[in-house]
């Protein structure tokens, strides 16, 4: 059964659209596709700088996150005190989501981390979701944090 399938997948990967991989190579022959890739480029840096810049502004003390040079997502560090996957709920009703750290973990590692992604919204709803997030974070702060040195 599993020598099946992997022939299936070989199959897909192999049988693409010779149409579709001809035009793909001939648009990456020229130089069309250059001012494309600085204009998102630029698009993405802007994104990721607002969610950092916001970050910075908002999170509670303690809280460290990467400064990606690349990809489309910012990992964050909580104090050891935040639980994001049982902060997850909360987060949503305030119209904001996250992925859990524990979700990048198979034993179960992660419980005060978040990964957030700036790809898609702009950079007005990347701040305000920040805030949102950080608003929550400071409640949970006053709630428990004290309980948590």
């Amino acid at each position: 059964m599993i020598q099946r399938l992997v022939l299936a997948k070989e199959a897909a990967d192999l049988c693409g659209s010779s149409f579709t991989m001809m035009v793909t190579e001939r648009y990456f022959a020229g130089e069309r596709w250059r001012p494309n890739l600085a204009t998102l480029v630029q698009t993405y840096r802007s994104r990721r700088d607002a969610m950092l810049e916001e970050i910075e502004e908002t999170f509670p003390e303690g809280a460290v996150w990467t400064n990606p040079a690349g990809g489309f997502y910012v990992w964050v560090t909580l104090p050891p005190w935040v639980d994001t996957q049982a902060l997850l709920a909360a987060a949503v009703e305030r119209r904001v989501a996250y992925v859990p750290g524990t979700a990048f973990y198979p034993d179960g590692r992660g419980t005060n981390q978040m990964r957030l992604a700036f790809c898609y919204p702009t950079e007005d709803r990347i701040r305000e979701g920040i805030a949102r997030l950080g608003s929550l974070l400071d409640d949970e702060s006053r709630l428990y944090g004290s309980l948590h040195p």
